[in-house]
């Protein structure tokens, strides 16, 4: 072999050498969300918090814009370490972020096998509200669970400002807007009629509670949870006490 065979031979050798050298580094160094994201899940679900916090935070330095880590952070700032501020702000990051996504307005997501659930709006709109709620700031509270009516006008959006109008003592608005959302439910749903019986055993008014477990009993009569709270409040349930909406 002349020297000029070997020197090629040599260099190209080497090429070689660095070019693999280059992809395995990148490979090891590459960031793989979904990854991250279901390891720092796993630890949520096995109630590991301080663990998923970290994941979840790491997450958030290569990708300040992933919706699940908000979302989740928010979950763990508001429920596990009391920290309403830091809801706050994970959850308006998640809510503003997730406006214009498909998932928002579809709620379905393809799934795969690393698969993490994707909060709706209104489970995000739920831990923002508390986390709100959580600073006592009312006017901000209020202003954001009208606009969800504004945006939305759902069920849930109507319940949701009457169960704060309610724990703010404002019972009378309360009423009001518990009695709209079982106008929008049209008695197909037992949620508002539930959420409405709540409302009038914490102001004690249980005879009116009763009616409406009793409307909810009729709408699913083989809820367990109804079964009972309609025998806690003095009657049995069987179809003589089905009211209808």
């Amino acid at each position: 072999m002349t020297t000029v065979a070997r020197s090629w031979g040599l260099t190209f050798f080497l090429f070689c050498v660095v070019f693999l050298t280059g992809c395995n580094n990148q490979v090891v160094t590459e960031f793989n969300a979904d990854y991250h994201r279901m390891k720092a899940y796993d630890a949520y679900r096995d109630e590991d918090y301080g663990a998923s916090q970290q994941k979840f935070e790491q997450i958030l330095e290569k990708r300040p814009r992933d919706i699940k880590s908000h979302f989740y952070l928010g979950q763990i700032a508001l429920n596990v370490k009391s920290d309403p501020s830091k809801a706050r702000f994970h959850f308006r990051q998640a809510y503003t972020m997730n406006l214009n996504h498909r998932f928002a307005l579809t709620g379905q997501e393809v799934k795969s096998a690393t698969f993490v659930p994707r909060p709706t709006n209104q489970q995000i709109a739920d831990g923002l509200a508390e986390s709100i709620f959580q600073q006592q700031r009312n006017e901000e509270l209020f202003s954001f669970l009208q606009k969800m009516i504004d945006d939305h006008g759902k069920m849930r959006d109507y319940l949701r400002r009457a169960q704060y109008l309610h724990r703010t003592g404002d019972h009378d608005s309360a009423l009001t807007a518990y009695q709209t959302a079982i106008k929008i439910g049209k008695g197909k749903s037992k949620v508002p009629y539930l959420a409405f019986a709540e409302f009038y055993d914490d102001v004690n008014d249980r005879a009116a509670a009763l009616i409406q477990l009793r409307i909810a009993y009729g709408i699913d009569p083989t809820d367990l949870e109804i079964q009972r709270k309609i025998r806690e409040h003095g009657s049995v349930p069987g179809p003589s006490i089905v009211i209808k909406p």
